[in-house]
Formats: C-alpha cells, sequence, structure tokens
C-alpha cells in the first residue's frame, strides 16, 4: 500500500529480528572466555569449541553504527567452532514454511581458509523449546569471508512445521591464529534483507535478562572475591541454627525457573559473608522461580543480628 507516495513493507518495521543481541551490544558475563566445550560470553551467544580459543568482545566493527563486534581467534587447532542462538518458539512461529532472511557483518582474522570458510546453519527440531542448538537437523550455506567487513545475506525457506529452531555460525578445521569478527546479526521473515534493526540498549538488555541475571553490575563479570558488594543480597542473621531467609523480586521474568550460582563477595567460594564479622557462612543454599531468587544461610557463622551478603547469577538459556 502507499501514503502520500511512501510504499510501506508488507511486515512490521520493528521487532523483525527474532535473534536477541545482534549488535552485540550486551555482555553481562564478561568481556573475553578463554574456557574449552560449551559456554556462553556475549549475552544470548553460545560457543563450543573443542581444543582451544577465546572469544571477546572487541571495538573493531564495520562503521561508527555499532560499538562492538564478537571476535573468535583460535589459540590451537580446533576440528570446528560453532557459535549460536536458539530462538523461542513463541518468538519464530512465524518462520514456519516462510522464506526467512539471515544478515550479518563479518570478516576474516587473516586469509586462511579456516578463517574465511565460515558456513551459516540453521537447526530445527519438532519438540517446542527442546535442545536444539548444535543438536537439530542442520541445513547449511557456505560464505567466504575477507579480511574486510562485509554485509552477508543468505535466505533460507524454514520448514513446514517445527518446534524450535536455532541460527548458527561455524567454522571448520582451523588453526591457532585463524577466526572472524561478527555483528550485526539480523534473521527475518522474508526473501529481502533490511537493515540492521538497532533498538533501544535497555531494550536489548531486558530481552536478554528472560535468559540471564546477575546481581553484580553490568561492568562486573561474576566471580568470587570481587570486593564489591553493590546489588549483593542482603540479610540479618537469626542465629541458633534458625537460619534466615532473604527474597529478591527480579526486575524482569525469567524463561523458566533459573539455575541460581552463589558467589562469596569476599572469599573463594560459593558460601555467604558474614560482613559484621568478616567470616563466611559455612552453609548457604538458593532457589528461584521466574520472578524471585531465594537465599537461606544457616550454620556455623550465622549469627544473630549480624548481615550476611551474597552475590547471584541466574541462567534459563535454552
Amino acid at each position: 500500500a502507499q501514503t502520500n507516495g511512501v510504499a510501506w513493507a508488507t511486515q512490521s518495521l520493528s521487532n523483525r529480528n527474532v535473534v536477541i543481541n545482534g549488535g552485540m551490544d550486551v555482555w553481562q558475563r564478561g568481556t573475553t572466555l578463554t574456557t574449552v566445550g560449551t559456554n556462553y560470553l556475549a549475552d544470548r551467544w553460545a560457543r563450543q569449541v573443542p581444543t582451544g580459543g577465546t572469544h571477546s568482545q572487541e571495538t573493531d566493527v564495520p562503521s561508527v553504527q555499532y560499538r562492538y563486534s564478537w571476535k573468535h581467534i583460535a589459540t590451537a587447532t580446533n576440528a570446528y567452532m560453532q557459535s549460536g542462538q536458539q530462538i523461542e518458539f513463541q518468538n519464530c512461529k512465524q518462520f514456519q514454511n516462510q522464506a526467512t532472511t539471515i544478515s550479518f557483518w563479518a570478516k576474516a582474522i587473516n586469509s586462511n581458509a579456516g578463517s574465511t570458510a565460515l558456513v551459516v546453519r540453521t537447526r530445527t527440531i519438532a519438540g517446542v523449546d527442546g535442545s536444539c542448538i548444535f543438536a537439530g537437523t542442520n541445513v547449511d550455506t557456505s560464505v567466504t569471508l575477507t579480511t574486510s567487513w562485509v554485509r552477508y545475506t543468505v535466505t533460507r525457506t524454514m520448514p513446514a512445521t517445527f518446534g524450535a529452531a536455532s541460527i548458527e555460525l561455524v567454522l571448520g578445521s582451523h588453526l591457532s591464529g585463524d577466526g572472524f569478527f561478527v555483528t550485526g546479526l539480523q534473521w527475518e521473515l522474508g526473501s529481502v534483507a533490511t537493515p540492521f534493526e538497532f533498538e533501544d540498549f535497555g531494550d536489548t538488555l531486558r530481552k536478554c535478562m528472560r535468559y540471564y541475571q546477575k546481581s553484580f553490575r553490568q561492568d562486573i563479570a561474576p566471580a568470587t572475591a570481587t570486593s564489591n558488594f553493590d546489588g549483593v543480597l542482603r540479610w540479618q542473621g537469626n542465629g541458633g541454627g534458625f537460619g534466615a531467609w532473604c527474597h529478591r523480586s527480579l526486575p524482569v521474568i525469567m524463561r523458566s525457573a533459573p539455575v541460581v550460582t552463589l558467589f562469596n563477595p569476599v572469599s573463594a567460594n560459593a558460601q555467604a559473608r558474614n560482613t559484621a564479622a568478616g567470616v563466611d557462612i559455612q552453609t548457604c543454599t538458593a532457589q528461584g522461580d521466574t520472578s524471585t531468587i531465594l537465599t537461606a544461610a544457616s550454620g556455623t557463622n550465622d549469627a544473630a543480628s549480624q548481615g550476611s551478603a551474597i552475590h547471584y547469577t541466574l541462567s534459563s538459556e535454552l
């Protein structure tokens, strides 16, 4: 349709991108990681590498419209590297039996085949929100990166029905020093790539917090013994072995009951810290539902009327 000579697209001009944090803006877990296996760094983005590699936040970007990119660089010979994001079914159900378009900015670290031969992969499975990333039925498209920033586009017609979908970027066998940068990743309905959908940082952060939250400040990577108490859960002990309970309502409702990990602000353990006495509480447990975290502390050093504190992370990734 046209109004006053302006042609309007048949699909929404906002909320086109089903990928969360495609611009690599949110990094709640930190900005660099060398752990092998499957892990997260940039919010919502899982990476799997078998032997050795670093993934990190970088300021090398295709234009001033972007602030950060994500980089993988191998530190050993790897048979593969795959990075991706599983999309909640309720956010991609409209893709069933439809043409979709994936677009992203990328560049290779060097001209080796291990850096330039990138595979754009989508996966699907039948079960609603079942484990799909790095595991579902895959459809692949190969693209060849250069050592300059280029925007790449891949069209993909999705299966008639599915219950879960993921998008992945994959390198095959590559050597130490090989890798690539990526940012501005978008996956949208239709056969034409539209400009990357920039959104308010707070909106992106809230979307990410549906899957991962922390008590730490946004600029502090979760860890024990940070000596930082900003955002900690605090309570006053009951003493006598009765323990204490502390509730916190979460700022964003999570996708599912999260996995709770605890961090002592002072010592290198998962115990709460009795800040009044300067000692650790030997027993501290926590549980969470989609809207609340509950911490219980008891045992040695849980003294009556003395304040205690603990940090936490909550994860309900797909």
